[in-house]
């Protein structure tokens, strides 16, 4: 379980989730204590804690100056010959998992550009149906707009028809009543006593 985990950690190109877990390490007992480790450029390392031995390298956690705690990874090329034997490095077992690394780095790095170009490539998508909601919007507040003028057009049409016709309804029974005056005799009554 604890080689599958270290595996798992190792493909991940997150070096800040891995420092992280180096030290949750320490607390479950998985480390080799070493007292001080110096790179042969003369940086030196105290209170050494070995979380973990890769092929290319030292997973530690050391005390700086200040003597807080720091989780770091040493390469074995910059470690003297006596604590690359005593850690079994072997530079053709490095190299290998350093192309892994690279490797699943780069399978990362492709995962994460296909997921921007997918996630461009939904964002197109949205704004093509976006703007072909738009245009069929537009196009049914035009159509409801000509059938409301079309209807306006046709009441008001059927308004003036209806006018016209009270006008000339008027007409006629004013020429009805004078038909009637003409043709009806007159008579004059006359009173007596006048």
């Amino acid at each position: 379980m604890k080689a599958e985990f270290w595996q798992y950690m190792r493909s991940m190109a997150h070096p800040i989730v891995a420092a992280l877990l180096v030290c949750a390490g320490q607390s479950f007992g998985q480390s080799n204590s070493v007292a001080t480790i110096t790179t042969t450029s003369g940086l030196q390392y105290k209170n050494v804690q070995v979380m973990h031995v890769d092929p290319d390298g030292l997973c530690i956690s050391s005390s700086d100056k200040s003597g807080s705690i720091c989780a770091t990874k040493v390469r074995f090329d910059t470690l003297p010959e006596q604590v690359q034997k005593q850690f079994g490095y072997d530079p053709a077992k490095a190299d290998d998992f350093k192309l892994k690394q690279e490797q699943a780095k780069q399978n990362w790095s492709d995962t994460l550009k296909a997921d921007e170009i997918e996630a461009k490539r939904q964002e197109a998508i949205r704004e093509y149906q976006y703007q072909q909601e738009q245009e069929a919007l537009r196009k049914a507040q035009e159509e409801a707009f000509k059938r409301d003028l079309e209807v306006a057009k046709l009441k008001a049409a059927q308004d003036s028809a209806a006018a016209a016709q009270e006008q000339a309804d008027a007409q006629q029974k004013q020429a009805d009543a004078a038909m009637i005056r003409a043709t009806t005799p007159q008579t004059i009554v006359v009173r007596p006593g006048y």
